[in-house]
């Protein structure tokens, strides 16, 4: 139940993030979303990296999600690197590469 929430909540933060980028016109500034989300994402991560050294590879892999979760997080940490230093440089363009790298996150949460 604790995982479903935990996910949820990332689940809920990414769509927000995603549709807040649409409604506002320039995105020169990191939102409260954004900042909710990067964090919360670091945290899940950190947690799914927790578990995998605490119970190991061989039984975390036997989850089904498992795949997912790990290839999510270059996704995550990469979006956030490069919305950084599109807020730091003013770059809407970089911006726009940072939100479609961070879109390509919807298809390993979607289908989990």
């Amino acid at each position: 139940m604790i995982d479903f929430l935990s996910f949820s909540i990332l689940f809920v933060s990414f769509l927000h993030v995603v549709t807040d980028r649409h409604s506002r016109e320039e995105v020169i500034h990191l939102s409260l979303s954004e900042y909710w989300f990067f964090f919360y994402a670091l945290g899940y991560s950190l947690d799914r990296s927790a578990s995998i050294f605490e119970h190991g590879w061989h039984v975390f892999a036997m989850g089904l999600t498992t795949p997912l979760d790990i290839l999510s997080v270059p996704i995550y940490v990469s979006a956030f690197v490069l919305r950084v230093r599109s807020v730091s440089l003013a770059d809407s363009a970089l911006s726009d590469r940072a939100y479609a790298i961070l879109s390509c996150a919807a298809c390993l949460l979607f289908p989990r």
